[in-house]
């Protein structure tokens, strides 16, 4: 297929960028502007839900359009939307939330696929045992539970996503993986030979998670058709975090601020190794990977109409929506913030598929469902905590 850096934009925020590339339009207009969302009158902060989003995603323009779709784990999909097939939100295995997949006979797969990891079940990923993991320094058992965590909802959704691709075959499916940017922010400096030496020695943790990743998109692809068109992409790259960042992003109005000084960490005892990730309040440390100077992610895509073996200019997050329409023979929208990449497929489908245009995709604009979003204060604990250990909130 064709490979190309992905050109992201600041905020290098999970929840924005991936809004971002959903819709095809900027943040401006889709309404997701910071990684949590922030009561006006009392100032409490709590996770972004659906309901922040204000322009429709690509999954609703499909169902909108007859097109069937199978969409797991998007940032920012609780609570789920009514589509033409199946939505696990990336909220879904809080049981005690309403609307966290649709329709809701999928809540017996999503609890049938809950595990319960601890780090002896990822050892061989980490080469970390019990008593090696006994003489680490605080800040690099913490840096472990976090990636623990992680890996377990990775792996929880990619069985999920595996499950409902095997099922039936949608015209558009899609699956969000987290792990490997928990993976960047607390391991990058195991990319680089000059690691110092007081630090133990990460470097096949991160090879062995590249690898897994691999593992990750082995089972996919052998769930779906052989002439599926397939998509991988990031929504930004990582850099080595020369002087540690701190992120605070508390409201629409509050830009990360780049230049704050790390702060100091006193550190609580680590848990045990036999510890439930979920089961803890994760802790922040000093990051190894950051990501503020906006760096390339990558975009692949193959599949039947694709140019072959093809390097191609940097592609924006903007073109990806745009592009993935008009190779399903849709419309595409004049509000959209970026055309579609046509230089990625091959002559003869471009010259037989000429570019339909619509004016826009909105319509009605939503309606807001006030019950789904009551308080689940500790559920949101959780949520908040994980932002806190990678350094976005305090």
């Amino acid at each position: 297929g064709v490979r190309a850096p992905l050109q992201t934009i600041k905020p290098t925020i999970t929840p924005i960028i991936w809004t971002t590339i959903a819709t095809g339009k900027m943040p401006e207009d889709h309404g997701v502007q910071s990684v949590v969302a922030k009561d006006p009158e009392t100032g409490k902060i709590s996770p972004l839900t659906s309901e922040n989003i204000k322009a429709k995603p690509i999954w609703e323009i499909l169902s909108d359009r007859g097109e069937d779709v199978t969409v797991v784990r998007w940032p920012v999909t609780w609570p789920a939307s009514e589509v033409n097939g199946e939505l696990v939100s990336d909220f879904a295995f809080q049981d005690s939330r309403t609307r966290r997949v649709w329709p809701e006979s999928l809540e017996a797969l999503v609890n049938a696929r809950q595990v319960h990891s601890r780090l002896k079940d990822i050892q061989s990923l980490t080469g970390v045992d019990a008593e090696t993991y006994q003489n680490l320094d605080p800040v690099w058992q913490w840096k472990l539970m976090v990636l623990l965590r992680e890996y377990v909802l990775d792996v929880q959704f990619k069985d999920i996503a595996k499950t409902l691709f095997e099922q039936r075959q949608r015209t558009f499916s899609a699956v969000y993986f987290y792990s490997l940017d928990a993976l960047g922010h607390n391991y990058y400096r195991f990319l680089n030979a000059d690691t110092r030496e007081d630090a133990p020695n990460f470097t096949d943790l991160v090879m062995n998670w590249c690898w897994l990743y691999d593992q990750f998109l082995k089972e996919i692809l052998s769930s779906v058709e052989e002439n599926t068109h397939v998509v991988i992409c990031s929504d930004h790259g990582m850099e080595l975090a020369l002087k540690p960042q701190n992120f605070l992003i508390m409201s629409e109005d509050s830009p990360p601020r780049s230049g704050d000084e790390p702060r100091e960490v006193d550190l609580p005892p680590a848990p045990p190794y036999s510890a439930d990730p979920f089961a803890v309040k994760l802790q922040y440390t000093a990051p190894s990977g950051q990501h503020v100077n906006k760096p390339d992610g990558v975009f692949i895509m193959a599949g039947p109409m694709i140019e072959p073996g093809k390097r191609t200019a940097p592609l924006k997050i903007t073109e990806i929506a745009p592009t993935l329409l008009y190779l399903l023979g849709q419309p595409v929208a004049d509000d959209f913030a970026d055309a579609p990449r046509l230089d990625l497929f091959k002559p003869d489908f471009r010259s037989t598929h000429p570019v339909k245009r619509i004016a826009s995709f909105e319509g009605v604009s939503k309606e807001l469902n006030r019950e789904d979003s009551r308080e689940y204060k500790q559920e949101d604990d959780l949520l908040l905590n994980r932002l806190e250990a990678l350094g976005y909130i305090k």
